[in-house]
């Protein structure tokens, strides 16, 4: 029987209860963005930096931003998340990939990515279509 290990993750500032032990395990509920950062390349800090002053457009998309050091998945303030790396897609990519909630591979790219094009990538899937259209 799998047990899941209740964990807050730290998101830009704000708390979400999350229970996960893989990124699988988010799916259907959040979108993931990986900053892929096998060889602790300055571009991944760079790019995390672009994303702070968005907190709330990514809380807008369920977005979740994390980490990957080739090692383990970090939160966004460099600290070791309990989850797996099992399901990171090619551990050995440097750059940026985005997740959707149906756990498939929306973007990958090398760094540098503005937040605008991951955010205008995620308004434009149906899915998002469908919330933003639900929440009018």
């Amino acid at each position: 029987m799998k047990i899941l290990i209740a964990i807050t993750l730290m998101t830009l500032g704000t708390y979400i209860p999350l229970q996960a032990q893989q990124l699988g395990d988010l799916r259907w509920q959040h979108r993931i963005l990986l900053l892929m950062d096998p060889n602790g390349s300055p571009h991944c800090q760079q790019q995390l930096g672009a994303f702070k002053p968005h907190t709330a457009a990514m809380q807008e998309r369920d977005l979740l931003l994390f980490v990957f050091d080739g090692k383990a998945l970090l939160d966004q303030q460099g600290e070791k998340t309990p989850m797996g790396i099992r399901e990171v897609p090619n551990p050995a990519f440097e750059g940026v990939v985005l997740i959707g909630k149906d756990g498939g591979v929306k973007l990958r790219k090398p760094f540098p990515v503005l937040p605008e094009e991951i955010f205008e990538r995620i308004d434009a899937m149906p899915m998002r279509k469908a919330e933003i259209r639900d929440d009018r």
